[in-house]
């Protein structure tokens, strides 16, 4: 059951960062220098709350619970886009729904047609209302910008041939993006 908490908080359109532990996800964020592995859009259909997310192997939807049990240890943190209108919500809705079925793309190669968790949430904002929550970077720009990186591993997963001058959309670009507003868990600063 969702933390009453978390569903006093809850609007259409919020954004949910979770950690997940599959090998790929930990390299992804230990890249982007940031905690969290996977994201997707909160919305309230059909009486329950739901993510619009991009995983393996399709783009989907699925309750918030499940997204949730899918979290190392439950963690989580839920950002927003401060004074959405319905109008901006059905928007969304209408967007992130364009974009289920799409395959999931393992290069994470953001001119790709096919999808990968930040790029869902990237293009789904960007379409629905011209915000640009992120940046499109190089991999060469992630993996300069961490010397903690691990090159072995992405020339494992690239087959030997890193892409450098591959553009993608990360997480860390995301939860770091000033427009949005941590709403949970709550910090001092909101009490």
């Amino acid at each position: 059951m969702i933390n009453p908490n978390l569903e006093v908080v809850l609007i259409e359109g919020d954004i949910i960062f979770i950690n997940n532990l599959n090998p790929v996800s930990r390299e992804v964020a230990r890249v982007c220098q940031t905690w969290a592995t996977h994201i997707g859009i909160i919305f309230f259909e059909e009486d329950v709350w739901q993510v619009a997310e991009s995983t393996f192997p399709f783009s989907r939807k699925i309750t918030l619970q499940k997204f949730i049990d899918n979290s190392h240890g439950g963690q989580l943190e839920i950002y927003r886009v401060e004074n959405l209108s319905y109008n901006d919500i059905l928007e969304l809705k209408k967007a992130s729904n364009s974009y289920m079925r799409i395959p999931y793309d393992l290069c994470f190669n953001y001119d790709s047609k096919w999808l990968y968790c930040s790029k869902f949430v990237y293009l789904t904002y960007l379409n629905a209302l011209k915000i640009k929550i992120g940046k499109v970077e190089t991999f060469r720009d992630m993996i300069e910008s961490n010397p903690n990186f691990n090159l072995a591993f992405w020339r494992l997963w690239y087959l030997g041939r890193i892409p450098w001058d591959k553009k993608c959309i990360s997480i860390s670009s995301i939860i770091s993006n000033r427009i949005l507003t941590k709403v949970y868990p709550f910090s001092s600063t909101q009490l």
